[in-house]
């Protein structure tokens, strides 16, 4: 006579099938979660760089950039807008964030002016001649000036 092999528990295969779906649904959650921090870092906030470019219908855009990447241009300022020339991107006050020696190409996006990072040895750039920490205009010796209060900084640039 043959031993009788008794068959799967059904108690454990139901054990197994619950840690599964707990496992499951800790994966999604986890996975929702840095999705949606990812999402809320990569829009800029005080102290970060950014590029502007051209979005929908030519509207200026702002697109957070790390601050060594050679095309970054601006810095988020904190708070709303101090006194100064800075240029907003909607609820955001952004401020030239640029070295001495570096070139940068006016541009237009629907009546606003901002400037890009561009090779020096192009046509229509204008070179930083001067960064100061003080607010001061006539730091750059009657040429173009961007001037910002808080924190104090001027930027010079060549005629």
């Amino acid at each position: 006579m043959d031993p009788v092999t008794p068959g799967p528990d059904p108690l454990r295969r139901r054990k197994v099938a619950t840690v599964l779906v707990i496992a499951s649904v800790v994966v999604l959650v986890l996975g929702a979660g840095v999705v949606f921090v990812l999402g809320r870092t990569s829009n800029p906030a005080a102290g970060d760089c950014v590029v502007t470019s051209g979005g929908p219908s030519n509207a200026m855009a702002v697109r957070k950039i790390d601050c060594g990447a050679p095309e970054a241009t601006y810095r988020v300022s904190s708070g709303p807008c101090p006194e100064g020339d800075h240029l907003t991107a909607g609820d955001l006050c952004l401020a030239l964030d640029v070295a001495p020696g570096d070139c940068l190409k006016p541009v237009e996006y629907q009546g606003v002016s901002a400037f890009h990072r561009w090779p020096c040895d192009q046509a229509d750039v204008r070179r930083v001649t001067r960064v100061a920490d003080t607010a001061d205009r006539g730091g750059c010796d009657g040429g173009p000036a961007h001037v910002y209060a808080t924190p104090p900084r001027t930027v010079c640039l060549d005629r």
